[in-house]
């Protein structure tokens, strides 16, 4: 079942609320995919909630951030299938299977043009009091050495999935408040063997339209 992580923001007519906490009836910003000129609050139909589901991370940017060494990310997690908008193809596209650097339409809140930048999936390690992170990186050997392979951390919890990640600067939107320290990446990058990360994901079916928008920028998704 397509779906989004625990945390995904999703615009509702009382403003941005957590996937998990939508509730059936509530109403959520949608579009007609005849002519995005219409955009209007649709109820909640049905929510279906899956555990144990791996979940990728889906990261746009605007044009100018390509050539940047410490590019300024958004992202959102899902489900490796879940249908997000290709304005270049004119259709929806499942998360792992978007072309690189194409167009996605966003509520253009700040007024610019966003564009995918790539899809790849969360693994699971721990800390040595057991907490469960995420990261985006294949297997590492336990030398540290290799711990800069790890190009991004996530703090788990049941309420959301937020971002660390290895220049000690919040590049990924949302992230952590706090810098991730040099002891908790030997320490999770030492137990790192390329297990999946598996976690609850959020379905959500609108009336009319079957859209909505997720993440504070506003991406277009289907349900």
């Amino acid at each position: 079942m397509n779906g989004f992580a625990a945390g995904t923001l999703v615009h509702t007519d009382k403003g941005l609320i957590p996937i998990q906490n939508i509730k059936v009836g509530d109403l959520v910003l949608s579009m007609s995919e005849e002519n995005i000129d219409i955009k209007a609050y649709k109820r909640i139909l049905k929510i279906i909630t899956t555990s144990n589901q791996e979940v990728y991370r889906f990261a746009y940017c605007t044009e100018d951030q390509f050539s940047e060494m410490y590019m300024d990310l958004s992202y959102v997690l899902s489900t490796a299938e879940h249908p997000i908008w290709s304005i270049e193809e004119n259709c929806w596209r499942p998360v792992n299977e978007f072309q690189g650097y194409s167009k996605v339409y966003t509520l253009g809140v700040d007024e610019k043009q966003y564009y995918f930048f790539w899809a790849n999936q969360l693994y699971r390690t721990y800390d040595s009091h057991g907490n469960i992170y995420g990261h985006t990186a294949p297997p590492l050997s336990r030398d540290f050495a290799e711990a800069d392979r790890m190009e991004a951390f996530f703090k788990v919890t049941l309420e959301s999935i937020k971002t660390y990640n290895m220049e000690y600067e919040n590049k990924y939107s949302p992230f952590m408040n706090e810098a991730i320290s040099l002891s908790l990446i030997k320490d999770l990058s030492s137990v790192a063997d390329g297990t999946p990360l598996l976690v609850d994901t959020y379905h959500i079916e609108v009336e009319d339209f079957k859209t909505y928008f997720v993440g504070e920028l506003g991406l277009w998704v289907h349900q």
